[in-house]
């Protein structure tokens, strides 16, 4: 029985207050620390917010500044433009008043004017070359149109021609042997010429010829 344990009492089941306290005291601290954590983290994130404004706010301010540059810049090319151009016309005046051919500003209007009149001439007559080359161009085109036709037209008009001459040299012919009978020598010797174009006419006209003697002879 000397090795059985003691029995347990109730002060060893009590808890210490100090003991319940500890759990809650470290929470609150953790909670306490999480908290000034975040606090420190959003001024953090404040601070570099108002960084980035001033950046922001410094490169309006640079931009405003670039385009006062750019509208000087501006400003002092038209006022260089201007100054030349006065420098140019000093220049031209200066050269006329020492010029000893010039004649007045009433001169060079007169110049002026005759040299306008002097384009418009020119205009008007590389316009009227224009209208007469167009019109060159136009003739040129109907004459070949015309000559194509015409070369169109010959073959047609040989063929009925040579229709024609065969006729002609047909009837001739047929003439010339009726009419031959009518003389001897006649028909002998147009046997003896058609007989030379001809088997035919050759035969009749010798057969003419045999045939005069024996008439004579009876």
């Amino acid at each position: 029985m000397s090795n059985e344990e003691p029995p347990l009492r109730l002060s060893d089941l009590q808890i210490d207050d100090e003991e319940k306290e500890k759990p809650v005291r470290s929470g609150a601290v953790e909670q306490d620390e999480r908290e000034e954590a975040l606090r420190a983290e959003l001024a953090s994130v404040q601070q570099i917010n108002s960084v980035i404004e001033g950046v922001v706010s410094s490169l309006e301010k640079a931009k405003v500044n670039m385009e006062t540059v750019s509208t000087t810049v501006a400003s002092a090319n038209t006022l260089l433009d201007l100054w030349i151009r006065i420098l140019s016309q000093t220049e031209h005046t200066q050269r006329l008043l020492l010029s000893g051919h010039w004649e007045g500003a009433t001169q060079d209007l007169i110049d002026i004017e005759a040299e306008a009149a002097a384009k418009v001439q020119e205009a008007e007559r590389r316009r009227e070359e224009e209208r007469e080359r167009a019109a060159a161009r136009e003739r040129e085109a109907v004459a070949a149109e015309a000559r194509r036709a015409a070369a169109e037209r010959k073959p047609t008009r040989g063929a009925r021609r040579t229709g024609g001459s065969g006729t002609g040299r047909g009837g001739g012919s047929g003439g010339s042997r009726i009419g031959a009978p009518t003389s001897s020598s006649s028909s002998s010797g147009t046997g003896t010429g058609r007989g030379s174009k001809g088997g035919r006419g050759t035969r009749g006209g010798s057969g003419i010829g045999r045939g005069l003697p024996k008439r004579g002879a009876k």
